[in-house]
């Protein structure tokens, strides 16, 4: 083996622990933020500082701070992950764009405000696209995306925890499959 095979890289997963570590200031505020275990943030965030050869936190601080390693790392983790979402976000377009119909389904708290604006949207975006959009509780909106009665949902906070969908910023949509 490699001395390059054992070199740890900087992964996806790894920087999204990282800012979310970097966002909440303590390791248990990471792990719930990202649905997992303190010490599996604790083993990314070590992961990451083998990878750069450096600390990226101060731990002795409440709430943890960024090193200087942690502030150049902080820069480029956020660039990297917005060009990721971004990307995510194109190819989910280009999935839905091939559908006929496009089912949204939207928490009643935004309906009014949202719904308009994200039909035509949608719309001039996919003009053969027939937009049906409806309304509901944060939870209804939910189990509607999860019985494929829905393509989008824009539900209150982390409401699917599930990996069959993907996220950008507050709307879900279910993955090809």
């Amino acid at each position: 083996m490699s001395d390059e095979a054992k070199t740890p890289e900087l992964t996806l997963r790894g920087l999204r622990v990282f800012v979310a570590l970097e966002e909440t200031g303590s390791v248990i505020g990471a792990a719930q933020r990202i649905g997992g275990s303190a010490s599996g943030v604790s083993q990314h965030i070590t992961a990451l500082e083998t990878a750069v050869g450096a600390r990226l936190f101060d731990r002795k601080a409440k709430p943890v701070t960024l090193t200087p390693a942690g502030q150049a790392l902080s820069r480029h983790a956020h660039r990297i992950l917005s060009a990721v979402s971004e990307a995510q976000t194109d190819l989910a377009e280009l999935s839905l764009s091939a559908l006929p119909q496009l089912n949204l389904a939207i928490i009643d708290d935004l309906d009014a405000s949202l719904t308009p604006v994200l039909v035509s949207a949608v719309q001039l975006r996919m003009p053969r696209c027939f937009v049906h959009a409806v309304s509901g509780r944060s939870d209804h909106v939910v189990q509607r995306v999860e019985a494929r009665e829905a393509d989008i949902c824009c539900p209150r906070g982390r409401a699917i925890r599930s990996t069959r969908f993907s996220r950008n910023p507050s709307c879900w949509w279910r993955r090809a499959g």
